[in-house]
């Protein structure tokens, strides 16, 4: 079976496959995951990676790296994306089979599906991604006269085969099609449902759970007026998102009407992962 985008982040050491999903927490989990296989090692010290990770890692890791003095802590988040591809790239790929094998455990880190898709729009639609030709087109393809609103990102998700979507906003089960998990973490928890996996993962997460490395802040503030929120154009929303300092809450973006689009574009992640409805 095909490997859905993006592939799994594979353990040999610990024995897990860690399924994740854009819009979930992905920073925090790539410098969490990095740390924990202890990448720089792996990277600069080819006989411990041959033994780990195999000989065309180690080499792959040594021949990339070898100048790089780069501890996980202090990377960038363009460092933290490009190591996350280079180690499914050099690794995960080529183990995927693993995905299947009742040798390695499965965890998926899941989120609200009503908080990620208005995440998913935010962060993408009224932020530097914005200008970025896969998020450019969704707008030139579904937008009106280059104005796209929250309530016309719902409309493209739902006129669009999912295949077509994006990974950030894309339904998360789609990377588990066929996949039998055995923890679903849920990011709204995230540290003490990892404490529950601590016997697969380890102890070493809290450190990085505490502070989050990206994010943009959400508030419910009186001057949105929220009935008028999912209809506002992303430039709209980002000249009163930089007056008020912040964007309007998650809810603000959540009519009834759009939820029921939601509800539908997302059914098999609101059953799968039990986030009941609000």
């Amino acid at each position: 079976m095909p490997i859905a985008h993006p592939v799994p982040l594979i353990d040999p050491i610990r024995k897990y496959v860690l399924f994740t999903n854009g819009k979930c927490g992905g920073t925090t989990i790539k410098s969490w995951f990095l740390s924990n296989i202890d990448f720089y090692q792996a990277v600069s010290n080819p006989f411990y990676s041959a033994k780990r990770f195999g000989l065309l890692f180690a080499i792959g890791g040594y021949l990339k790296y070898f100048n790089s003095r780069l501890q996980v802590k202090e990377m960038t988040n363009a460092d933290l994306r490009d190591s996350i591809n280079f180690y499914r790239s050099a690794y995960s790929k080529r183990n995927a089979k693993a995905r299947y094998s009742l040798d390695y455990k499965k965890i998926i880190i899941t989120r609200d599906p009503f908080k990620r898709v208005v995440s998913g729009f935010v962060d993408k639609f009224c932020g530097e991604d914005r200008n970025e030709a896969w998020v450019a087109g969704v707008v030139e393809s579904h937008g009106n006269n280059g104005d796209f609103s929250f309530s016309d990102f719902v409309n493209y998700l739902c006129n669009v085969k999912e295949e077509l979507h994006d990974p950030h906003w894309r339904r998360q089960t789609f990377i588990i099609d066929g996949v039998d998990v055995d923890y679903f973490l849920k990011l709204e928890n995230i540290e003490e449902d990892f404490r529950s996996v601590s016997h697969v993962v380890g102890e070493e997460f809290s450190d990085y759970f505490a502070v989050k490395r990206q994010g943009n802040i959400y508030k419910d503030d009186a001057s949105w007026k929220s009935n008028e929120v999912p209809y506002l154009s992303q430039n709209e929303i980002m000249s009163l998102a930089e007056k008020a300092g912040s964007f309007p809450g998650h809810s603000c973006f959540l009519n009834e009407e759009l939820k029921v689009k939601i509800r539908k574009v997302y059914e098999k992640d609101f059953t799968r992962f039990t986030y009941y409805d609000k």
